[in-house]
């Protein structure tokens, strides 16, 4: 017999299928039941590689930090924080609860304050540079603008909204300190917060100032 079609007599590989076949007929019956495995193969390998795909994208996919029902390009306050790759201590160090800014730390706070310069709709609040990231606080102030904030968060390509100005301010950065750094980086990311009232705006704005006074209690 030929082996490789289970439950044909005298031939293996496949179950279910009970015949007896002679000579030629059992010759192309084989090489057609051969052609149906390989196929079955082939169909279960691309399943099996679709689904880890998948299995892959939903394990390592990395979810968005923006609330998905705020418009980022609408009026409002937001707390920032953004941090170096592996929390390196480029900007500095904190002595006697008062923060020494490096001269990468010093680009920093200078490509900071210059963010209105670039944004016109940005206006700045409290910030700090520490040593392995930044605070601080962006006011989108659009005069003509929808008052109302909730809409549904756009992906894809953005500009004039917060994620834009602080991927300015972060290839800002980036430029000037990697002349005498090159292997200066960031985080992908970085972290919000929607300031909501006057009272959370007030205590927001105290954190970041006592931030280097902080320090060493967080350590």
């Amino acid at each position: 017999g030929v082996r490789g079609v289970r439950g044909v007599r005298g031939v293996r590989g496949v179950r279910g299928v009970r015949a007896s076949y002679h000579g030629k007929d059992a010759t192309y019956c084989v090489s057609t039941l051969r052609l149906y495995i390989a196929s079955l193969h082939a169909s279960l390998h691309a399943s099996l590689h679709t689904s880890n795909i998948m299995r892959y994208k939903n394990k390592y996919r990395i979810p968005s930090a923006r609330a998905p029902w705020r418009d980022y390009a609408a009026n409002g306050a937001y707390f920032v924080t953004i941090i170096t790759k592996n929390r390196h201590h480029w900007f500095g160090k904190v002595a006697n609860g008062t923060m020494e800014l490096s001269p990468v730390g010093q680009i920093a706070d200078a490509c900071w304050l210059e963010i209105p310069e670039h944004f016109a709709f940005v206006k700045l609040g409290a910030h700090i540079i520490m040593p392995d990231h930044v605070h601080g606080i962006i006011t989108i102030d659009k005069p003509d603008q929808d008052k109302n904030p909730v809409k549904l968060n756009k992906f894809g390509p953005q500009s004039q909204n917060l994620a834009s100005v602080i991927r300015g301010f972060k290839a800002g950065v980036s430029k000037y300190a990697r002349i005498t750094h090159p292997e200066f980086a960031w985080l992908p990311r970085f972290h919000d917060g929607i300031i909501k009232d006057e009272e959370a705006f007030r205590k927001i704005s105290q954190y970041i100032k006592n931030n280097p006074a902080n320090w060493n209690k967080k350590r």
